[in-house]
């Protein structure tokens, strides 16, 4: 199902995103993971919340503009 509210989780530490997350209904937003985010706290974090129903949208990008 496609959401119109795009979440974006930049935060230094899982403790910070949970606060947020906990507050959100997956059945009306869908998370952005960055490449630092998703790098520090990894697939298991990422998969924590596919376990909640979250839809993820991995911007994994390391370089996009030159």
């Amino acid at each position: 199902m496609f959401k119109k509210l795009i979440i974006a989780l930049d935060f230094d530490n899982a403790q910070q995103a949970w606060h947020l997350i906990n507050q959100l209904d997956p059945a009306l937003c869908a998370l952005k993971i960055g490449s630092e985010m998703f790098t520090r706290l990894g697939v298991d974090f990422v998969t924590q919340l596919v376990r909640q129903q979250f839809f993820i949208f991995l911007d994994l990008k390391f370089h996009d503009i030159p």
